[in-house]
C-alpha cells in the first residue's frame, strides 16, 4: 500500500520540539537540519506503542473541528446571499434577452 500525505497544523513550540529531537536524531544537510518524516514517522510510532501499551493516557473526549474562517460559512446562508447578489442582476439579464429575442420575432 501507498503512503498517504498527511497535512496539520502545528503550534510553534511543537514544531520546535520536533526540530530539536530531529536534528539530535537524524541530522541532514536540509534547510531543517533534519529528516523530518522519519523524525515524525518515530514520534508516531513511539506514540502509538505508548498509548496501546497504557504506558501513557490520554482523556478520551470530544475535539473540536476548527475550521478556517474563510471557509466557515453555512450553506444557507451562503445560498441567500448568492441569490441576494445574483437574482437582480440575472433577471436584468434575462429581461434584455427576452426583449432581443421578441425584437428578433417581430423582424
Amino acid at each position: 500500500m501507498a503512503n498517504k500525505l498527511l497535512n496539520f497544523r502545528c503550534p510553534p513550540e511543537l514544531l520546535e520540539a520536533i526540530d530539536a529531537l530531529g536534528v539530535q536524531r537524524y541530522p541532514t544537510d536540509s534547510d531543517n537540519g533534519y529528516d523530518r518524516t522519519k523524525t515524525l514517522l518515530d514520534i508516531i510510532s513511539a506514540g502509538i506503542q505508548a498509548l496501546s501499551d497504557g504506558s501513557v493516557e490520554i482523556p478520551i473526549g470530544k475535539t473540536e473541528r476548527k475550521t478556517d474562517s474563510k471557509t466557515d460559512i453555512d450553506p444557507e446562508e451562503l445560498k441567500a446571499s448568492l441569490r441576494a447578489e445574483l437574482m437582480p442582476e440575472l433577471n436584468s439579464m434575462l429581461e434584455k434577452m427576452r426583449d432581443e429575442f421578441e425584437v428578433r420575432l417581430g423582424e
